[in-house]
């Protein structure tokens, strides 16, 4: 059977990772990007792939393709550190990031929920962070990862007998775009972890490991993969 797998946030480096994985027919990509230039060369022809800006989110564009494409599976890999402090945030700013990370990203999955494909065993899998349950510098984005995997167990409730909703939490990724953003605090993640932070191959690997068929006793759960540090 193909796998229709649906990457919101399909130029993310865990995306890119999935996509470049893909060995065969044996799945099919529909992938999202806020920005052309950061789709691979080599990945453009692996994916089909559909504008999705979460600070101009539109409904209408998002639904045409995934109603086309009758998506079994769908990552939801978009996030990005808000890069506030407490006591400096601009009131502005936090709406804004909370609007495309929590409002907007919680309109697009319920929108990816509504066109699972009926027939098939289908899930969502929401890529989350150590963040939502563990002390982080970055408060915005920790509440908005809470806040999603919150949704996710929503979903859960009215899942019918074929489809699953859950939470993947993960570590830092080594290698990753924000593996390399944080620079020396990178440092300080690795000590804890006791030098096992997963990569980006590694992740990918486990994402894609996950069958339709075989997670639905996982709805409504969120599940920690890798290092748990503190």
């Amino acid at each position: 059977m193909v796998r229709r797998i649906v990457l919101l946030g399909g130029t993310s480096s865990v995306g890119i990772e999935m996509i470049r994985q893909k060995i065969d027919d044996s799945a099919h990509f529909l992938s999202t990007f806020r920005d052309a230039d950061k789709i691979p060369a080599d990945l453009r022809q692996k994916s089909q792939w559909v504008e999705l800006s979460l600070s101009t989110f539109s409904e209408i564009s998002l639904k045409s393709h995934l109603e086309a494409f009758s998506p079994s599976e769908v990552f939801v890999l978009l996030g990005k550190l808000s890069g506030f402090k407490l006591s400096l945030s601009n009131s502005n700013d936090l709406n804004s990031y909370f609007n495309d990370y929590i409002t907007n990203l919680s309109k697009a999955i319920s929108l990816c929920s509504s066109c699972l494909n009926l027939e098939t065993p289908s899930h969502l899998v929401f890529v989350s962070s150590r963040a939502s349950h563990k002390p982080s510098n970055d408060f915005p984005y920790a509440a908005s990862k809470a806040s999603v995997e919150a949704l996710m167990r929503t979903l859960s409730l009215s899942a019918s007998i074929n489809h699953s909703y859950f939470s993947v939490r993960f570590g830092l990724i080594r290698d990753s775009e924000m593996f390399r953003i944080m620079g020396p605090h990178v440092d300080s993640h690795i000590l804890r972890s006791q030098n096992k932070l997963l990569d980006l191959p590694q992740i990918a690997s486990i994402l894609l490991s996950l069958i339709p068929s075989k997670t639905q006793h996982l709805n409504g759960t969120e599940i920690t993969i890798g290092p748990d540090y503190e």
